[in-house]
């Protein structure tokens, strides 16, 4: 599935991984440590996707990282894990609101 890579394609992988996950925190900083889990995969996962295709340019492999990441974001809010709401606590099994 994945070339192998040489000692300063690695680096560049690993720099510019470090730099898109600091940068995804940031815009996080209440992110759950399920997703946190979840970015750092898809951040592994999509740079060895593009690296394998040949890409080398820094800026185009983090950009295409965080927007891997800004799906899985998206995606933890719609599931309604967003930290940023608090979960009601009542489940909708126990009927309406009072």
């Amino acid at each position: 599935m994945f070339s192998h890579f040489t000692p300063d394609t690695m680096a560049l992988l690993t720099s510019v991984q470090t730099s898109a996950l600091q940068e995804w925190a940031a815009a996080e900083p209440a992110a759950s440590p399920m997703l946190k889990a979840v970015v750092e995969v898809a951040v592994a996962r999509k740079l060895l996707d593009v690296a394998s295709m040949g890409e080398r340019d820094p800026e185009r492999l983090r950009k295409a990282a965080l927007s891997e990441v800004m799906f899985s974001t998206a995606f933890e809010n719609a599931c309604g894990n967003d930290p940023a709401r608090p979960i009601p606590a009542r489940s909708v099994h126990n009927g309406p609101p009072e």
